[in-house]
């Protein structure tokens, strides 16, 4: 699948959306870089320059149509309204036995990431 992707950038580009779906389980946001020692890791694996994660999806849609195949290539599902509603029943569950709810949040974090589900911002946890 990364080698498919045209250029050094946009291979590494990909790569590091599937490792972010893999691990955290969430999607590279907008603009976000990764940590300079993963960044490095990657690009040495696919024998780039790091340096050319800079020029990566310079254009919104190359970002966009990666995430979506990363996603269907891992099975992955958006966290939509679907989802946040499972969630819901889920937690629902889970919160009658849980005495500090800060535990929330992380029951949700694995459950989620079980379904495959992309992890949505932390604003919305």
């Amino acid at each position: 699948q990364i080698a498919a992707r045209r250029g050094d950038a946009n291979r590494l580009g990909y790569a590091l959306v599937l490792l972010y779906l893999r691990w955290p389980g969430r999607v590279l946001e907008v603009g976000e870089a990764p940590p300079e020692s993963m960044l490095a890791y990657v690009a040495r694996q696919l024998g780039v320059p790091a340096s050319a994660f800079g020029a990566y999806a310079h254009r919104a849609a190359t970002r966009r149509t990666h995430v979506g195949q990363a996603m269907r290539a891992g099975g992955h599902s958006p966290f939509d309204r679907r989802a946040a509603h499972e969630a819901v029943a889920f937690l629902t569950a889970a919160a009658q036995t849980i005495v500090r709810p800060g535990q929330l949040a992380g029951i949700l974090v694995e459950e989620l990431r079980r379904r495959r589900v992309a992890l949505p911002s932390s604003l919305v946890l």
